[in-house]
């Protein structure tokens, strides 16, 4: 195991090299005393068939002679040159070695390679994996070990806004990019130092690029390593098992650490509100003295965690998780939170239309029941009326009258469980009809009475009629009972009949 982990740490810090050895600029089978041209530039070549020799012309002004009996390859400047397969033929046909006769044609094959200017690039990263926060350095080189100087050599290595760069040596920072121009002689050398900080998460091949250009060429090379950045060696995550619950029901909250390598966990800890109850757990999480949970200990691989709790109350509540950890020698923390949300369906309010009213209609729906329901009713910011309703049972619903205008109403009411909340909306007016829950009033006061002066003087009009008729109907019925009385008692005298007239009158008079 320790073999393999100093083979990838040798991988890791293994320095990328490029270096512009030779360069093949011709191959192929040439006769004795040809001029060709490379890069419309002319060389010649000869061969001494006494001396065994070959002698090859640079458009530089510089040749070189190769012994053909010791060697095939010979170096001059800039210049390697490589010939064999000589042949001699005459007239078309091939002659052996050992014949000296003048004119014969002599061919040979020839690789033709230039060492122009080498420029040897070095570059060191220290690591190229990294979380946030963290630092490298790099170290770039570059040496010319051609033959040639080197001229205007510009070295840029540019980095993405997901690293800075800074303390630079040898070289300039510019826009992110660290860069460096001037010219390399021969065996000159090149350094520069610097140190990168990721910034936050991304991927992306860092690339130096070289420019450079001798006799009247340009080269460009490049070094590219990939780069990797994490936002941290470790990833938290919390997630819950439903989105709404209603009140105590269980909400199950799960907490996934996810370590890049073996780390110890200085603490995590689940901030848990009052207003939830921890009813279950994970046995590695313990409950401390302010009611919250912690967990302290060495992860290797993802572990999960899992807390479940209840509530009466109805709302959002907030558990937020914490990891506070150490890599690197650098202390480093996570958090995350999640709303917990607790539901109840509300009873539903509105108003109607009917004839020149208003009727404000108070409906619950559901199976839940609603206690201390105070409804006030508001005009141009000022409560008009307000209306108080003990309970409100499931599946029942009370109605209120009111003058025919635009309200806005503000309710507040006991939960259940004995939560009071409160909330308020404009008094949406619709056309009346009828709900099929049973209203929840006593039977004689299903119908409000309207309190107006309109009303009032109607009723007083309407009791005064019907006095008179009681009046009436008062009269004959005694009337009747006198008659009754004479006829079955057998009548009396003159007076008695006037007294009872009399007495009747008043009667009716009264």
């Amino acid at each position: 195991m320790k073999k393999n982990l100093l083979f990838l740490l040798f991988l890791i810090t293994l320095p990328s090299v490029f270096s512009l050895y030779e360069e093949k600029i011709f191959e192929g089978t040439i006769q004795s005393g040809d001029q060709f041209k490379i890069n419309n530039k002319t060389y010649e070549i000869y061969h001494n068939r006494r001396k065994q020799t070959t002698v090859i012309f640079f458009p530089e002004g510089y040749n070189d002679v190769i012994n053909n009996e010791n060697e095939s390859c010979s170096e001059e400047w800039i210049y390697r040159t490589c010939v064999s397969n000589i042949k001699f033929s005459l007239n078309g046909m091939d002659v052996p070695t050992e014949i000296h006769q003048e004119n014969l044609d002599i061919t040979m094959n020839l690789k033709l390679f230039a060492s122009y200017a080498n420029l040897k690039i070095k570059r060191q990263i220290e690591k190229t994996r990294l979380f946030s926060g963290e630092k490298a350095n790099i170290e770039t080189i570059i040496e010319n070990d051609g033959e040639l100087t080197a001229e205007e050599v510009f070295v840029s290595d540019s980095f993405p806004s997901s690293v800075s760069l800074l303390n630079a040596v040898g070289c300039d920072i510019k826009d992110n990019s660290i860069i460096w121009k001037g010219g390399l002689e021969k065996g000159k050398r090149k350094r520069c130092t610097y140190e990168i900080t990721a910034e936050e998460e991304d991927e992306f091949d860092s690339i130096l690029h070289v420019n450079y250009s001798f006799l009247d060429r340009e080269v460009h090379e490049t070094d590219k390593q990939k780069i990797i950045i994490r936002k941290s060696p470790l990833a938290m995550n919390i997630s819950l098992k439903n989105k709404t619950v209603r009140p105590e029901e269980t909400q199950r909250l799960e907490i996934r650490l996810i370590p890049d390598n073996s780390l110890e966990i200085n603490s995590l800890i689940v901030y848990v509100p009052e207003e939830l109850r921890i009813i279950n757990h994970s046995k590695d999480l313990k409950k401390t003295t302010g009611g919250n949970l912690r967990y302290t200990g060495e992860i290797e691989a993802e572990q999960v965690f899992f807390a479940e709790f209840k509530s009466k109350l109805i709302g959002n509540h907030s558990v937020k998780a914490e990891t506070i950890f150490s890599y690197n020698g650098i202390t480093r923390n996570l958090t995350d939170k999640k709303q917990i949300s607790i539901f109840s369906e509300r009873f539903l309010i509105w108003a109607e239309q009917k004839e020149n009213q208003t009727i404000i209609k108070i409906n619950n729906p559901h199976e839940d029941e609603f206690f201390e329901i105070e409804i006030d009713v508001l005009s141009d910011r000022k409560i008009i009326e307000t209306f108080e309703i003990a309970k409100l049972k499931p599946k029942r619903y009370k109605e209120f009258i009111l003058p025919n205008q635009k309200y806005i109403y503000e309710i507040r009411y006991r939960t259940l469980h004995g939560q009071i909340l409160n909330f308020s909306s404009d008094l949406n007016i619709q056309p009346y009809q009828q709900i099929d829950t049973k209203e929840d009033l006593p039977e004689e006061k299903k119908e409000p009475i309207i309190d107006t002066a309109e009303e009032k003087e109607k009723f007083s009009l309407n009791f005064s009629i019907d006095r008179n008729i009681a009046l009436i109907i008062g009269a004959v019925v005694l009337i009747i009972i006198v008659f009754f009385k004479f006829i079955v008692l057998g009548g009396s005298d003159d007076e008695d009949l006037d007294s009872e007239i009399d007495r009747i009158r008043e009667e009716t008079e009264k």
